[in-house]
């Protein structure tokens, strides 16, 4: 019997727990966009994707797909029965129940936790990219980078990604 794995995403400043990963990108396109209106994370279309441990974030990064020469998450994708890497391909989630929550004295965003079924045998996850769809990966801003600290193998078992209780983002 496969067991479900569930991967906890922690925001900082909170401590990595077990498989839970704390964001340690930010891109700063993203950064510039939230303040100026121009990403808005409760009425944008925001997806996640997997990538393997060859994608190294950084935050000038700025979308999926940067271009051929590029080391970009669009590059990167987990490759696996299940799941289908690419803009059109079935292994991309759409982020739902995003809502802002005021706790104390910070700002959080909150989403629902998302599942991929029976990820096949192969792949070996190392992070989780956080983005806006646009158009194509060409031009699906970069939010955020999820690092799982420990590398998580598919096995054909279901893998849940489950933001931590104090949210995806938090401002504080």
């Amino acid at each position: 019997m496969r067991r479900c794995k569930v991967i906890c995403l922690a925001p900082s400043p909170s401590p990595s727990i077990g498989r839970c990963a704390i964001p340690n990108v930010l891109y700063t396109a993203a950064k510039v966009e939230l303040l100026s209106g121009a990403l808005n994370l409760t009425e944008d279309v925001l997806q996640l994707l997997l990538v393997t441990s060859g994608y190294i974030p950084a935050a000038a990064d700025t979308f999926v797909d940067m271009g051929a020469t590029a080391n970009d998450p669009a590059g990167h994708e987990i490759a696996c029965t299940g799941y289908g890497a690419g803009f059109a391909g079935s292994g991309r989630r759409t982020l739902q129940s995003k809502e802002f929550v005021q706790t104390g004295t910070q700002g959080e965003f909150h989403a629902a936790a998302i599942t991929w079924a029976a990820l096949g045998i192969g792949a070996t996850i190392q992070g989780v990219v956080m983005y806006k769809r646009g158009t194509s990966d060409e031009d699906s801003r970069l939010i955020a980078y999820y690092d799982l600290v420990t590398p998580l193998p598919t096995n054909g078992a279901d893998i849940t990604i489950s933001f931590s209780s104090s949210g995806a983002l938090v401002l504080s």
